[in-house]
C-alpha cells in the first residue's frame, strides 16, 4: 500500500522529469547521428516530450493525456526504428522511458477520475 501511495503522489514528477530528459536526449541525437529523416522525426518527438514534461510539472490534465498517448506512438516507432533502421542506446533508453511514463500517467488519470480532482487543463 505504501508503495502505491508513493507512486501516485510522485508519478507526475517522475513522469515529468523522465519526459524532459528523454526529450533532451531525443534532440541530442542530431549531434551524434546527423540529420537523417528518422533522427529528425525523433527530434520532433523529443521537443513534444519536453513540452509535455513541462505541462506535467503544472499537473496539466491535457499534458497527462498526451503523456499517455504520444509515448505509446513514440515507443512503437522507437521499437521499429531500433529493430529495422538504427539500433542505438538512445532509442533503447527512450523506449524504456515510454514504458514507465505511460502507466504512471494512466494511473494518475484514473486516480483523478476516481477522486474527481480537477487540475489545470491548459496552463503550461
Amino acid at each position: 500500500m505504501g508503495g502505491a501511495l508513493f507512486q501516485m503522489k510522485h508519478s507526475l514528477k517522475i513522469s515529468s522529469w523522465l519526459l524532459m530528459i528523454s526529450g533532451t536526449t531525443h534532440i541530442i541525437q542530431l549531434y551524434f547521428y546527423g540529420n537523417q529523416g528518422h533522427v529528425i522525426g525523433a527530434s520532433i518527438f523529443g521537443l513534444l516530450y519536453f513540452l509535455i514534461g513541462l505541462g506535467l510539472q503544472k499537473s496539466c490534465k491535457t499534458a497527462m493525456w498526451l503523456a499517455v498517448t504520444l509515448p505509446v506512438i513514440g515507443g512503437l516507432a522507437g521499437l521499429a526504428r531500433f529493430i529495422l533502421i538504427h539500433p542505438n542506446p538512445f532509442t533503447a533508453f527512450h523506449v524504456i522511458v515510454d514504458l514507465i511514463v505511460v502507466p504512471l500517467c494512466a494511473l494518475k488519470l484514473k486516480e483523478i477520475k476516481k477522486q474527481k480532482i480537477l487540475p489545470h487543463y491548459f496552463e503550461f
